[in-house]
């Protein structure tokens, strides 16, 4: 079995349906090596018996449930949690979420970031979360930093939650908001990627221990004094404007590890090139899939035309224009001009003999346009059994080079993806 790299901190509170929801969504939906903790806050005997039981019907053996002998409310639990942690991340998370279908790379999403060495701590976007986190916030790029992260799932590197001693047991509320300024104060950043999406329902424990109380105007004033007594008014004003910054603005002391994804679409990155060329050129389009690419390109797929096909075409309707594989053109020898490779080459178990069939059609001025997952920042074989190669930017350029190619462009982050263009050697 893989080693955990991940805990999981769940505080509960009578709150059995959602808790039965969030735990079956984790474990059926998400795959990565994480345990979970659960804090059972109720310590009546009926609420340990149904917690265990909802701990044992997940049937899944890294889940451990903590009984304290009284409710610990949400800091104290998530600190008692926190001690029963071995891993290098550490994820305090709310028992009313779920996690849809199709959500297994949602851990993967949000560890990623944790390879620039200043990022301390990350959260996913959601239907109900406050600030810049929040779905609706449609202006947000896909990734970006943040002031503030809010609670209701934050992943922090276990040294950093360590090291700043937790959450604030004093504090009436605003821990989360608490725990982002300590976390900025060490030098870290903050983190938000909308491309982890979490269903919240929201306030449910909140409301059924504190009734009215919860979140209301007295609650949020005697939260916000409480945080600006501890670390000032404009730290706590900060906070409260909740500023973001497009992600790798500002500067970075790993900026070799990871590069600002490029503000366009990978099928914008192709046609960047695709309308350079005259509206007589010839052009493929191999794995097609469903898309929609200029007249010139013709698109071929395994797929015949509405038939699914596997990756991420798995749920789309193949519509090319012919059925062939991209190892074995029908195509003549050295008339195409520019060939287009979209996430198809890891898929591919003999790359070598792809890229010769693909410089034999190819003119001698031709081009390659490809794009594919970046190994550099996901473990891509584990996102897709239909993946039998992982490429980065280094390796797949080397390989063009070896088999005869001119790399011009290397683009190494669209979304976690990277794009690369080259032309076929003399």
């Amino acid at each position: 079995m893989i080693s955990p790299e991940l805990t999981i901190c769940i505080p509960t509170y009578k709150n059995f349906q959602q808790l039965e929801w969030c735990l079956h969504s984790l474990v059926r939906h998400t795959e990565y090596p994480f345990r979970i903790v659960l804090v059972n806050n109720d310590p009546t005997p009926h609420s340990k018996e149904t917690v265990e039981a909802l701990a044992k019907q997940t049937d899944y053996a890294l889940i451990e449930v903590l009984h304290p002998k009284e409710n610990l409310k949400w800091m104290k639990a998530i600190n008692l949690g926190f001690k029963h942690c071995d891993t290098q991340y550490f994820c305090m998370m709310n028992d009313d979420v779920v996690f849809p279908p199709e959500s297994r790379v949602f851990w993967r999403r949000l560890t990623r970031h944790f390879k620039l060495k200043e990022v301390g701590a990350v959260g996913p976007c959601s239907n109900f979360v406050a600030g810049n986190q929040n779905l609706f916030n449609l202006a947000r790029p896909e990734m970006f930093e943040t002031s503030m992260l809010i609670g209701f799932c934050n992943v922090v590197r276990s040294d950093v939650f360590r090291k700043i001693g937790g959450l604030d047991e004093e504090l009436i509320g605003g821990d989360d908001l608490d725990l982002s300024i300590r976390i900025r104060n060490e030098g870290y950043t903050l983190i938000c990627d909308k491309s982890a999406y979490l269903h919240h329902i929201g306030q449910q424990t909140g409301r059924r221990v504190h009734a009215d109380f919860w979140d209301s105007d007295s609650h949020q004033e005697q939260s916000n004094n409480q945080l600006i007594k501890k670390h000032g008014f404009l730290k706590w004003n900060e906070i409260i404007e909740n500023p973001w910054w497009v992600y790798g603005s500002k500067e970075s002391t790993d900026v070799n590890n990871w590069e600002l994804s490029k503000n366009e679409t990978e099928q914008e990155w192709y046609n960047s090139y695709l309308e350079k060329f005259p509206e007589d050129a010839k052009g493929l389009n191999l794995g097609c899939g469903d898309q929609e690419t200029p007249e010139f390109i013709y698109g071929l797929d395994l797929s015949r035309k509405g038939e699914s096909s596997s990756g991420g075409q798995k749920f789309a309707e193949a519509t090319p224009d012919t059925t062939a594989n991209a190892s074995d053109l029908p195509v003549s020898e050295k008339s195409v001009d520019v060939i287009m490779v979209p996430h198809l080459l890891e898929h591919i178990v003999d790359p070598l003999n792809a890229l010769e069939e693909w410089k034999r059609v190819l003119k001698d001025d031709g081009m390659i346009l490809m794009t594919m997952p970046n190994h550099d920042y996901l473990p891509t074989m584990l996102i897709d059994y239909t993946h039998v190669h992982a490429y980065t930017p280094k390796s797949a350029t080397k390989l063009l080079e070896l088999n005869g190619f001119e790399v011009v462009e290397v683009v190494k982050n669209i979304s976690s993806n990277f794009a690369i263009a080259a032309k076929k050697g003399a």
